[in-house]
């Protein structure tokens, strides 16, 4: 949520600083698929300070002063507001989880099996009352498992990945295991890699992006997808799907995907998890002289994209660039 917070204020002009106890930012997420997150949140103007413990605020004047520990000397920032955004809590007001006799576990979540059921004989518990993702869709989910276990039915909850979306600038989504809880699994992963930068679509419309997939060595079966880039979170429903069914590289391959979405980093031999490099700079995105072309056109002139191809067809129509439409000289 701080996150999310800090890159709408940056996009209204809001000058950010984020302040971040943990070594890094998201730790749950796939540490290569975070770097590109970081890359584009520095380009916002968005400073962050990973590694540093909040000790106070303070009233400086008209503004505050936040003062923070990093690397074992004080340091502080000015600023007009400070944002408490340390992550969500069960609320169990209104209910007296002792009296009634509630299991709770160490975090104050009501404790619940697969189907949702509490230690109370019909009573169920869904939602951020029983931790775990704490959001909307996983609550819906944990709702139908409750409701098919009332109606005699066995459909248990967990069952199922969960996809979690990040709403940041660009929106990070993500869905199964990353390559680190994968090998804590037991499995041997291995992490394969497209870049946006190869796509037609991101660069007509100059999106900019990666794609991460964990697979296990062994079977090649699909462990986890991470996206972070233009669209990601919609792409991440059919990874989703993709996880759910372990897809081997060998189905990935099967379907041909429509040109040129940036779905299409889903297509054909798009990527190889087997022996694939692990970091984005080992693995480069495909370059092209087009795109160099295309890339210095738009940099002078955005609207000269298309004539960058040198298409005659192209000269004295109009054309979809980035949304909008313009007529190429």
């Amino acid at each position: 949520i701080g996150l999310e917070l800090a890159c709408a204020f940056a996009a209204f002009g809001t000058k950010i600083t984020v302040v971040e106890m943990l070594p890094e930012l998201l730790p749950r997420e796939q540490k290569e698929a975070v770097r590109v997150l970081t890359r584009e949140m520095k380009k916002l103007g968005i400073s962050m300070k990973t590694g540093a413990k909040m000790l106070r605020i303070e009233k400086n004047g008209e503004m505050l002063r936040a003062v923070y520990e990093l690397k074992g000397a004080e340091e502080a920032v000015d600023c007009e507001q400070v944002l408490m955004a340390a992550g969500r809590k069960t609320n169990l007001s209104g209910i007296d989880a002792e009296a009634l006799g509630l299991a709770l576990d160490q975090k104050k979540c009501i404790v619940v099996d697969d189907h949702m059921r509490t230690n109370l004989p019909g009573v169920y518990a869904i939602g951020d009352v029983v931790g775990g993702y704490q959001l909307a869709h996983a609550a819906y989910a944990e709702g139908e498992a409750a409701l098919a276990d009332i109606l005699g039915e066995d459909k248990p909850y967990g069952t199922m990945p969960v996809p979690v979306c990040t709403y940041t600038l660009p929106v990070l989504a993500s869905v199964g295991l990353t390559t680190e809880a994968a090998e804590a699994a037991g499995y041997e992963p291995v992490l394969g890699a497209f870049d946006y930068g190869a796509n037609g679509m991101a660069l007509a419309e100059g999106a900019v992006g990666r794609v991460f997939v964990v697979a296990d060595k062994n079977t090649t079966k699909t462990l986890g997808v991470s996206i972070v880039g233009e669209n990601s979170a919609e792409m991440i429903a059919f990874a989703t799907a993709a996880v759910a069914e372990g897809w081997t590289t060998e189905q990935w391959e099967r379907p041909w995907w429509h040109t040129p979405p940036c779905a299409r980093w889903c297509g054909r031999r798009r990527w190889r998890p087997l022996g694939a490099p692990s970091t984005p700079r080992d693995c480069p995105p495909r370059r092209s002289g087009i795109r160099h072309i295309a890339q210095k056109k738009m940099t002078a002139k955005p609207s000269s994209f298309f004539a960058a191809w040198g298409h005659p067809r192209l000269k004295g129509e109009k054309q979809r660039c980035g949304g909008v439409s313009r007529r190429i000289p």
